[in-house]
């Protein structure tokens, strides 16, 4: 089933795989930093933890553009990117 899924390059594959990765590291990282108690001043600024959980995005960009030449499930991976980006500098301070 996930092998078909991944076969047809679909630009809402793309979407939804950028979405999934994203929140999964996001909400990983926020159960591993509630464990350890003391966060470096580095990753208490608010917007760190957004753009970290971005970052398996551009790797499965990447990989999807260059290895697999599914080109539409990379504009989706890339369009993720932008929009969470574009979010996080505008909505939190």
């Amino acid at each position: 089933m996930m092998k078909l899924f991944f076969d047809k390059d679909r630009f809402v594959t793309g979407i939804i795989l950028g979405l999934v990765s994203t929140s999964l590291l996001y909400f990983a990282m926020g159960i591993g930093l509630d464990a350890v108690g003391t966060v470096p001043q580095w990753l208490s600024n608010p917007r760190t933890p957004f753009l970290i959980a971005l970052i398996p995005n551009v790797f499965l960009f990447r990989y999807f553009m260059v290895n697999r030449k599914q080109d539409k499930i990379g504009r989706g991976l890339l369009l993720v990117l932008f929009v969470v980006i574009f979010l996080v500098f505008l909505l939190i301070k």
